[in-house]
């Protein structure tokens, strides 16, 4: 019973009321339209981002539930607001789902090899099949494609400034060769849970690139407020 209270609690995990996981009012935030997000600074290589909701109460203890508790129960809610992003991502690099190539992925940004066994899943791999499913299920045709891996330790983010941020993350990933023929030609958009500086998916999206994929975009579920 107590591993199904951690995965599905009745408690809603954003203001600790009796209708868990999520009760309506936290959820709010997530319905929002979505809408660009650009740190500053902005990093240079940075693709056009989308998002749905500020990373503030409720929203932040509904992810950080989902990805330090184990709450799977909220997946569903948090890969339709991913769905949100990725949809306004599209209609405004590519002209909608209508115009869809033949070829176009989702690359989650992986997380690392620390987080996946002390959480015992990559869960942001996990939120973006969630959301792909959602988006075939309103006819999207894409898949998702888990193409970039860390390739060296990186320190914990927490407190560091935008350039030590993306100081820390130059050259954490790759993408193994098995994955050059998929992404070359391919449109590719990045997701990921939060957008804070902006370091992990301007670094993801230099990497993809320079195997050929054309990354047209990213979308997250949540974007920090920063003051610069």
């Amino acid at each position: 019973m107590a591993i199904l209270d951690r995965l599905f609690p009745a408690e809603c995990a954003g203001c600790g009321g009796p209708d868990g996981p999520a009760c309506p009012r936290c959820l709010r935030p997530l319905w929002q339209p979505a809408t660009t997000s650009r740190p500053r600074p902005t990093p240079a290589d940075l693709p056009p981002t989308w998002t749905v909701a500020a990373y503030a109460d409720p929203c932040r203890s509904l992810l950080i539930a989902y990805k330090e508790r184990s709450a799977v129960g909220l997946r569903p809610v948090l890969a339709a607001a991913l769905a949100s992003a990725v949809v306004g991502a599209w209609h405004a690099t590519a002209g909608g789902f209508g115009a869809a190539p033949a070829r176009i992925c989702l690359v989650p940004v992986p997380s690392s090899p620390g987080s996946i066994r002390a959480r015992g899943d990559d869960v942001v791999r996990s939120l973006a099949r969630s959301t792909a499913a959602v988006l075939r299920s309103e006819g999207a045709d894409l898949r998702v494609v888990p193409a970039l891996r860390h390739v060296r330790r990186v320190a914990d983010s927490a407190g560091l400034s935008a350039v030590a941020r993306a100081a820390n993350l130059a050259g954490a990933f790759a993408v193994p060769r098995r994955f050059d023929q998929t992404l070359s030609g391919t449109q590719v958009i990045i997701v990921d849970d939060v957008i804070t500086t902006g370091s992990s998916l301007a670094e993801a999206a230099r990497t993809l690139r320079a195997s050929g994929a054309d990354v047209i975009a990213a979308a997250t579920v949540a974007a920090t407020q920063r003051r610069t």
